[in-house]
């Protein structure tokens, strides 16, 4: 007997709505350049209050795409394209970095000091770790996802604000999708907690993953990954490097 696709949210619209939250955190990062340095400490609350509200607000909804972005990323580190996306995925990274450093520092570029880096690279980490803990023993596989996990933490990968690590949920969605991508109601659970943990608001992304399309009750498409009547593309990613130049052009305007 065929199974009904069960309908929820497309691939498409997954890939829609990362880009529309993502968004709202690259928003955060232009509010805050308009705040002065010191300024929340020293001038009145009601001067930069609004300002330090949206910031937090509009940072703190960027992180509902977060577990989207895990699931759509390890789905495309299935494809037979793996390297290609690797060798993408670290041009993407390379080509954001000069913006999100001019945003961030002021400068084009900040080799000289290790200092937070865009959110791509945390992309990159994933993919490398995927490759490595998959079919290995245990014990290498800790170990590399231990390493993974240092290499976010030093160089500060996806630090939207100094208290919102963006790149350390994603890492932490990404890893626990590989190992329960296979059991359904596990996978939502504990993607459900960790989502509470980190801020709270990744736990909406995840309510919305519950929802994609799938082959049956479970979202589970032979061949397809589970929940994806297809796989997304490379190109739901080229967006992130855009808003920073958009961002950038701003900045530098003011």
């Amino acid at each position: 007997m065929k199974q009904q696709r069960r309908a929820g949210i497309s691939t498409t619209r997954y890939m829609l709505l990362v880009g529309v939250f993502i968004s709202l955190s690259i928003i955060a990062l232009g509010i805050d350049k308009l705040i002065p340095a010191g300024a929340v400490a020293t001038a009145d609350v009601d001067t930069f209050g609004p300002l330090v509200g949206a910031e937090l607000l509009l940072a703190l909804l960027g992180l509902i795409a977060c577990p989207i972005a895990a699931w759509l990323y390890l789905e495309e580190c299935q494809t037979n394209n793996q390297w290609r996306l690797l060798w993408g995925t670290c041009a993407l990274a390379l080509i954001t970095e000069p913006f999100y450093d001019r945003v961030v520092t002021g400068e084009w570029f900040g080799f000289a000091t290790i200092r937070p880096s865009n959110l791509a690279w945390a992309l990159v980490v994933c993919f490398l770790v995927e490759k490595f803990i998959t079919h290995r023993p245990w014990p290498i596989q800790v170990a590399v996802v231990l390493a993974g996990l240092a290499w976010l933490v030093i160089f500060q990968v996806g630090q939207w604000l100094p208290f919102i690590p963006a790149g350390l949920v994603i890492y932490a969605f990404f890893i626990m999708f590989h190992y329960l991508r296979d059991r359904e109601n596990t996978m939502m659970l504990t993607a459900g907690m960790l989502g509470a943990v980190c801020f709270i608001t990744p736990a909406l992304g995840v309510a919305l993953l519950h929802y994609r399309a799938g082959e049956n009750n479970l979202g589970d498409t032979p061949g397809q990954g589970p929940g994806q009547a297809r796989r997304p593309s490379f190109w739901w990613l080229l967006w992130y490097p855009v808003a920073f130049a958009c961002l950038t052009l701003v900045v530098s305007i003011r």
